[in-house]
C-alpha cells in the first residue's frame, strides 16, 4: 500500500484529537472520582493509572508512526505550503 503525506496529517489529526480527549477525560475523573490526601491534595485514582497508560499508548503509536514516516520521506511528496513533519510527528510534540 502506498501512503502520501497526506495520510499522515490525517493520521496526525487522529492522535492529537485523541491526545486531547484523553485530557478531557482525565480531567472529567478527577472531578467524577476524587482523591485526597489529610492535607486535602489530589491524589491520583485508580482510574488516572488506566488513562496514564493510554497516555503512554498513544506516545509509543506517534514515535513508531514518526520512525515509519522518516523512512517513507524520501519516496513522499511533500506539499510546498506544508511542513517538512506533519504534527504529530515532529520531535516530541505530543
Amino acid at each position: 500500500m502506498s501512503r502520501s503525506y497526506d495520510d499522515y496529517e490525517e493520521l496526525g489529526h487522529y492522535i492529537e484529537a485523541a491526545s486531547d480527549a484523553l485530557g478531557q477525560a482525565q480531567g472529567k475523573l478527577m472531578y467524577m472520582f476524587p482523591l485526597e490526601d489529610e492535607d486535602r491534595r489530589a491524589l491520583p485514582s485508580k482510574y488516572d493509572e488506566h488513562a496514564l497508560d493510554v497516555r503512554f499508548a498513544l506516545e509509543r503509536l506517534r514515535e513508531v508512526i514518526a520512525v515509519e514516516f522518516d523512512a517513507e520521506l524520501p519516496e513522499l511528496e511533500v506539499p510546498p505550503d506544508k511542513p517538512s513533519r506533519p504534527r504529530p510527528f515532529g520531535r516530541g510534540e505530543v
